[in-house]
Formats: C-alpha cells, sequence, structure tokens
C-alpha cells in the first residue's frame, strides 16, 4: 500500500487552513485552497508515495490499468478511473453548479473537441467525457486523511471516524 497525496486546487472562495490542516501542512497557506483532489484527472492527479518516490496516478494507471483497476472495471469504464474524489473547504458561498448528464458530456465534450476549443480554454464547457455526478455530505471531523484502506481495514478507518 502507498500513500496518496491528493492534488490541491486554489480558488479564491477556498480556506486557507481546512485542507493544510487535514493534510498535515502548516497553516495559514499563502494561497485559499478550495479542493483536494483524490484520483487520475488529467489535469491534477493524485500522487503515490513509493519506494522509487513519487508517481502520479494517472502514469500508474496507464503502465498498469488490468492489474489497477481489474478487468469488470475496465470492461465498463475503459482504462480510467471512473471517479474523482473532490473535499471541498469553502470559506466562502459557491455558486450553484449544474452538472450534464453522461449523454449530455460525452456530446458536449465531442463538440468542443470537433470545433477545436483547447481544454484549457475559459470559454470551454465540457473539460472531459465525464458526467461528474455528485455525493455530497458535511463532514463534522477529519481524521486518517490521505491513506486508502486495503480490504480489512474499512473497521479501523469507520472507527477513526467515529463509524460514519
Amino acid at each position: 500500500m502507498h500513500l496518496l497525496r491528493g492534488a490541491v486546487r486554489t480558488y479564491a472562495w477556498g480556506s486557507r487552513t481546512a485542507i493544510a490542516e487535514f493534510t498535515g501542512r502548516p497553516s495559514p497557506t499563502a494561497h485559499p485552497e478550495a479542493e483536494l483532489w483524490f484520483g487520475a484527472h488529467p489535469g491534477d492527479p493524485a500522487w503515490l508515495e513509493t519506494d522509487e518516490g513519487e508517481r502520479s496516478l494517472l502514469d500508474t494507471l496507464r503502465d498498469d490499468p488490468d492489474g489497477q483497476l481489474g478487468t469488470a472495471v475496465r470492461a465498463r469504464f475503459g482504462d480510467t478511473l471512473p471517479f474523482l474524489v473532490k473535499v471541498l473547504a469553502a470559506d466562502e458561498p459557491l455558486s450553484l453548479q449544474a452538472h450534464p448528464s453522461a449523454e449530455q458530456a460525452v456530446e458536449g465534450f465531442a463538440r468542443e473537441e470537433k470545433l477545436g476549443i483547447p481544454v484549457t480554454a475559459p470559454t470551454r464547457n465540457y473539460r472531459d467525457r465525464s458526467p461528474q455526478a455528485r455525493i455530497t455530505g458535511r463532514a463534522r471531523a477529519i481524521r486518517g486523511a490521505g491513506r486508502i484502506p486495503a480490504r480489512g481495514e474499512q473497521r479501523r478507518v469507520d472507527a477513526r471516524a467515529g463509524g460514519q
């Protein structure tokens, strides 16, 4: 098992303390930190701390998709991680967000690719094919950050989180 370090995203509405404290870094930070991404998003993948040094989760999946994802996940979702976990830390009010359905996301991404709109362009609406389904919740306390449990360790993680 390797330590997984999430990618910190900075936006004006973020917190200067919450994500830093969650990840065990000094706070307050120089800039607001709004999101902590745990996934293999091409724009900002998480990083594994291995014996050979840091390695992006994106590269790890590209080099061994069958070993990392398994045949069932690959058959259903292809060679990409089918989710992106985001931890949000808002110190300012957030705007309302609307996300496309799976069909809209695929069609919109294809349309903007065909038009040649760069993925980083501010006028672009579809930066990937993901429908960005949401599971939301409110955390009272966060402990044990940065580690994805192996099988058999879930009970310990649940106990540290107060059984929730």
